[in-house]
């Protein structure tokens, strides 16, 4: 699962962060396409999936019917389409237990649409990655799951099944199932570590297609069959002609030496305060690629804790530059300065985020990162409590957050922790 210091913008091209959402007593794996209750699977058709996916992808914001029948439907489809939307709405809120009358989950506006309305409960208890990813030397390549609702294109879910099994099998160091083998686990209602055992390997590639009109997003995840943990999930869009780039991204993404399974190892010694390792394998990234913006990042939030302050501020400095100055870097600046008390440089940094506000949306908690370090408490609080009205995803942090502790005495702060499901 993909993981940084302070989460960045979706990017633009399509890719999009993986997320593993909880909510009351459910887990949603967006990238793989499942959702669980307390452990066990749920049985969710494909078309009401992506109805939750598009309410968490925009929790606390209105998504209009029109939106959903547009991400549901091909424009050329000639069916009752208000009729098929009801449906799928109506097996969601099944599945989730939910009401109309009294919404826990999914909230109704009438003429309007639909609003996620729950706050997440983020595990903030994570595995390491990287030592299960090294364990893997060899893997299974399952069907990916046409989710499109339409069997012609099983098709073209098997021909890229197909071409992510080729595309692994060029990486010397792994094991590649054949494609055989693995075909005939298509439909077969069995375990990750199960089927590993009787194929006998140590990870599990599996995921879904999702296709509609010109348009087709693909989400995988690997996962370490011994522990039945995921090692690493993602997604991607793109138009569907492009299907050799589609092709070449699956393989670069569930490959066990990844950069982003390799800078997940630094945020999560980042989040357990343990800064010399996260700056040791921010730097062991690097060194594979240096121009991967979200590894500077992450070290200069470490350097930045181990008040080595020069350098931290030169490595967000990159990060700014190879991302083209989007919000998450220009607030680790920010932040950088507050630390070492350029308060002018630091207001100006505020006034860019507001600035880039005007063209993109940028988090509240962005802003509210540059007044933590500046230890502006009033402000601070004010900008968190914006990030929860917008359900934001940067709140998964304040329960293990090095600069938020000096809010934590704070009744205000307290309540907010309480109200996201992150007790103290």
């Amino acid at each position: 699962m993909k993981a940084s210091a302070m989460p960045t913008d979706a990017d633009r091209s399509g890719r999009t962060a993986s997320r593993i959402s909880r909510f009351g007593g459910f887990e949603v794996d967006l990238d793989a396409g499942q959702i669980r209750k307390r452990g066990s699977k749920l049985r969710l058709p494909g078309q009401s999936f992506e109805i939750l996916r598009m309410l968490l992808e925009r929790r606390g914001k209105v998504v209009s019917r029109k939106e959903l029948i547009d991400r549901l439907w091909s424009k050329d489809i000639f069916l009752d389409v208000e009729h098929g939307l009801n449906a799928a709405i109506n097996k969601l809120r099944e599945v989730l237990s939910d009401s109309t009358e009294r919404p826990r989950y999914i909230e109704t506006l009438p003429r309007r649409g639909y609003r996620f309305i729950a706050p997440l409960k983020p595990s903030v208890d994570l595995p390491l990655p990287q030592q299960l990813a090294e364990q893997i030397r060899s893997v299974a390549v399952l069907p990916l799951k046409n989710l499109s609702g339409d069997p012609e294109q099983e098709y073209f879910a098997d021909g890229m099944t197909e071409a992510l099994i080729n595309d692994l099998a060029k990486i010397s160091a792994l094991r590649v199932i054949s494609q055989h083998s693995s075909m005939q686990y298509k439909g077969v209602n069995k375990s990750l570590p199960q089927i590993a055992q009787e194929l006998n390997v140590d990870g599990v590639v599996e995921g879904s297609v999702f296709r509609v009109d010109k348009r087709v997003r693909i989400s995988v995840q690997l996962v370490h069959a011994a522990s039945d943990t995921h090692v690493l999930s993602e997604s991607y869009e793109r138009d569907v002609r492009d299907v050799m780039a589609l092709q070449r991204w699956v393989a670069r993404a569930t490959d066990p030496l990844s950069l982003p399974i390799n800078i997940n190892v630094a945020a999560v010694f980042y989040f357990r305060r343990d800064y010399d390792r996260a700056i040791e394998h921010a730097r062991k990234t690097l060194e594979m690629d240096f121009g991967f913006s979200n590894a500077h990042l992450v070290l200069s939030f470490a350097l930045q804790k181990k008040a080595m302050h020069a350098e931290a501020l030169a490595e967000a400095k990159t990060a700014a530059s190879l991302s083209r100055n989007n919000a998450a870097s220009l607030g680790c600046i920010g932040g950088c300065y507050a630390a070492q008390g350029k308060t002018y440089e630091a207001r100006k940094i505020i006034g860019e985020l507001e600035e880039l506000s005007k063209r993109h949306y940028v988090s509240p908690f962005v802003f509210g990162w540059v007044h933590l370090n500046l230890r502006d408490k009033e402000a601070a609080l004010a900008h968190l409590e914006r990030a929860y009205a917008e359900r934001s995803a940067y709140l998964s942090l304040i329960k293990i957050e090095l600069s938020l502790d000096f809010l934590r005495s704070d009744p205000r702060f307290q309540d907010l922790q309480r109200r996201v499901g992150l007790y103290p």
